[in-house]
């Protein structure tokens, strides 16, 4: 095997100091040919360079939802499935097209995801990202701001879209 992608999940803990595990989010992995688990910086350096985050979104999202679809038994318990979404992929029309695809399957569970995008892209592409937004709270799913930002801008933001985590 030479680097082949995985999944993890990470728990997710609220501050409030409830014990039981409700929450994980679904990471990214690379695995090289000596059985080494690494985050893909370069990876996901030379995909966005290349302009083709999409594609590796797809890839995640796929067996993402496929896990969630089919009660892994790491999410099977999970209220919350947070998954990471690129700035290209917020805006490619395909992805959202897939993405929908995906959601209108009634076997899952759409009411559990959580797709994640960062600060930086809502604010790079508001109107994109509140059609994205819109699109997808249409199935249930929920959405979390990632790295917000305390500038007043953010705030603004927040009143404008459908945020459901920061």
């Amino acid at each position: 095997r030479d680097n082949q992608l995985t999944l993890y999940t990470q728990v997710v803990h609220e501050n409030a100091g409830n014990e039981r595990v409700k929450h994980c989010e679904i990471l990214l992995r690379i695995e090289d040919a000596q059985g080494q688990i690494s985050a893909p910086r370069e990876l996901l350096a030379a995909a966005e360079r290349f302009q083709i985050m999409p594609d590796l979104d797809r890839w995640a999202t796929k067996a993402s939802l496929d896990a969630v679809r089919f009660a892994h038994p790491g999410l099977r318990d999970m209220e919350t499935i947070f998954i990471n979404l690129s700035g290209q992929s917020l805006n490619d029309d395909k992805f959202l097209e897939y993405l929908i695809s995906e959601l209108e399957d009634e076997s899952l569970p759409s009411e559990k995801l959580c797709f994640e995008i960062s600060h930086a892209i809502f604010i790079s592409s508001i109107d994109r990202a509140s059609y994205f937004v819109a699109n997808l709270k249409e199935y249930g799913c929920q959405i979390a701001l990632n790295d917000f930002g305390f500038a007043m801008h953010a705030f603004e933001l927040l009143k404008r879209l459908q945020i459901d985590y920061l």
